[in-house]
């Protein structure tokens, strides 16, 4: 399957037409990673966004030099980056490759000024990654319940 096709398979694209995602697939290159092969570290200011196509990738929280908290561990289609690349900010977790892969890096600052030069591309994505984003909150906020809980009963 080619880099279009690819492309249209991730969630946050699926609604593309084919010149759009050629528009997409520009600003697209491939990279591999050896298996425990850092690809960002907390706090680092990379605007990229990233599609996992082969292998996995490991979301850490590094708690101290030595320890670290995994928060997710991600498949092929998953599509990672995305707080960066809307806020410009820090990357919040780091991700390590927790064996080989393959990855599609859509430049941020490419993505951002596409997002801006074409609004139906705008439209399309950014209505699918408040879906995405929103699964993710909601998740985040029943393991954050799920936590309160586990206090409130070890406190009794």
């Amino acid at each position: 399957m080619g880099r279009i096709e690819t492309l249209k398979n991730i969630k946050i694209f699926k609604n593309l037409t084919d010149a759009e995602l050629k528009k997409l697939d520009a600003i697209t290159t491939e990279k591999v990673l050896k298996k425990d092969e850092v690809l960002f570290r907390e706090g680092d200011k990379d605007l990229s966004l990233y599609v996992l196509i082969e292998g996995k990738i490991k979301i850490i929280n590094e708690i101290t030099p030595t320890e670290s908290k995994t928060l997710a561990v991600l498949a092929p289609t998953s599509l990672f980056g995305e707080l960066s690349v809307i806020d410009g900010g820090e990357r919040s977790a780091s991700a390590v490759a927790g064996e080989a892969c393959m990855l599609f890096v859509i430049d941020g600052v490419k993505f951002r000024a596409l997002l801006d030069s074409d609004a139906n591309i705008a439209a399309k994505v950014l209505k699918e990654l408040v879906v995405e984003i929103s699964a993710r909150l909601r998740t985040t906020n029943e393991k954050l319940q799920d936590n309160i809980n586990w206090g409130l009963i070890a406190k009794l």
